[in-house]
């Protein structure tokens, strides 16, 4: 409370409650598991007290990481104890570098061989099959109520351990399984309620959830699929640094998206790929399958291609006519036409007509007006994608009166230095009574449709 009346806004900060949660764990949780397995074993009590920091800190860890750290306990067995070394490390060094350079050296150096141990062992961890399990973001009535079932469980363990104290069993072994019994049972009905309200995934309403991220000058979709798949399409940027790191990774975790089924590049072009090798490199999220446009600088692929064939993620090359289907959700290609290599990448962009139910999408990448060759193939739409960010050299007049779009989106930065979106498509999509949403000023933009219309949402 010193603390907050102090720093009132540490109160929002991880770090705050991360160190609140953990002492709570030892000072609450670990007394009461300890006093229920009655273990004199020293790395039993070890492991113990490292359960005990994880059982109190953990919505905390999942709400801002999305993934929980599967060999963390084990490796808190390590962390901890060297912990009071590595404070005291820094301690002496620091007293004594006031008196002697090399002595404070000393010291400091042993603080840091400790924090080269932990880098190594956690580097060493994730390389472990299931080293990290993506849960997404936890609601925060699941945190509340975590903690409920928490309490309530160790409330019972001590009420049991009260209760065999009370009657007197002749021996421990005896007493450990009477206990080993009933907290069998219990701890069943924990796992169960956990499972049925605590353990985040995403969206899983049997709905079509469409995000267009905002990344800035660049473009990234991420589709949910009513049966579970994820397709993304595109994501990069040319003016937000890192895209990967702080846009497009943390949201696609945050929803409990461990595996993309489909990723479409639509054509290689910097804001719309330059997220996709570190996310690639990252690890925590797996794909299926890649879907690229050809180009005839085959470079610019190179580095996206080596990755696929290092993860043996099996790549296709786009032709017009293919079909890829999730349960009622199918994604038609309409362009480019098979064996087609432009010269200008934009020219040989993807373009996916997506229909579920009553709802058809079309997905335009970065197609000019003159490669707009599939129009005959269309009709009606209720969700336009608009092409090139809003350029007034893309999204035809004549794609959009054949379109007849219900709403359209577009994907570009802020004062962005081409002026996107242009004014000549807005008046293009005003002309036909179509309303549109912007990301540089609506921020990230989600779509919710059952297959009848689409309800939408922004985050500015």
């Amino acid at each position: 409370m010193g603390i907050l009346g102090l720093y009132p806004l540490q109160i929002l900060q991880s770090g705050f409650w991360m160190t609140f949660l953990a002492v709570i764990g030892i000072g609450v949780v670990h007394p009461v598991l300890t006093g229920f397995i009655g273990s004199k074993n020293k790395w039993m009590n070890g492991l113990l007290f490292s359960l005990s920091i994880q059982l109190g800190t953990l919505p905390v860890v999942l709400y801002n990481s999305f993934t929980y750290p599967v060999y963390g306990i084990l490796l808190n067995l390590v962390v901890i104890p060297l912990a009071a070394y590595l404070l005291c490390s820094g301690a002496m060094g620091a007293l004594t570098g006031l008196v002697s350079l090399h002595t404070g050296m000393f010291f400091i150096g042993m603080g840091h061989f400790i924090l080269w141990l932990y880098d190594r062992l956690s580097k060493l961890a994730l390389t472990l099959p299931g080293a990290r399990f993506v849960t997404g973001q936890p609601k925060r009535w699941q945190c509340f109520l975590y903690y409920g079932i928490l309490a309530v469980f160790l409330y019972m363990m001590h009420w049991i351990k009260k209760e065999q104290d009370e009657a007197g069993l002749q021996s421990e072994a005896e007493r450990r399984r009477d206990r080993q019994q009933k907290v069998l049972r219990l701890s069943s009905l924990v796992v169960m309620v956990l499972g049925l309200y605590c353990i985040p995934g995403g969206y899983r309403d049997g709905a079509l959830h469409l995000t267009m991220l905002d990344v800035g000058q660049g473009e990234c979709l991420c589709l949910q699929l009513p049966d579970g798949e994820t397709v993304v399409i595109d994501g990069g940027s040319t003016d937000v640094s890192d895209v990967a790191t702080y846009r497009i990774l943390p949201f696609l975790l945050s929803q409990g998206i461990s595996k993309i089924d489909l990723l479409v590049l639509t054509h290689p072009d910097a804001d719309h790929i330059n997220g996709m090798e570190p996310l690639l490199l990252d690890g925590r999220i797996m794909v299926g399958e890649l879907y690229l446009s050809h180009v005839s600088e085959k470079e610019k692929w190179q580095e996206i291609m080596a990755l696929a064939e290092a993860l043996q993620i099996p790549v296709h090359y786009a032709a017009a006519g293919e079909q890829v289907t999730f349960g009622e959700v199918t994604f038609t290609c309409l362009h480019p036409e098979e064996g087609s290599i432009a010269s200008d990448p934009n020219d040989n962009s993807i373009v996916l007509q997506m229909a579920y139910r009553n709802l058809q999408a079309l997905f335009t990448g970065d197609l000019p007006t003159e490669a707009e060759d599939f129009l005959e193939q269309l009709g009606p739409i209720s969700l336009f994608k608009v092409a090139h960010h809003g350029s007034k050299y893309a999204s035809s007049e004549a794609l959009l009166e054949i379109c007849q779009p219900q709403l359209a989106i577009i994907s570009c930065g802020a004062g962005n230095r081409y002026g996107h979106p242009h004014k000549e498509v807005l008046d293009r999509l005003e002309a036909i009574d179509c309303p549109y949403y912007v990301t540089a000023g609506h921020g990230a933009l989600l779509l919710k449709t059952r297959g009848n219309h689409w309800s939408i949402e922004q985050y500015e």
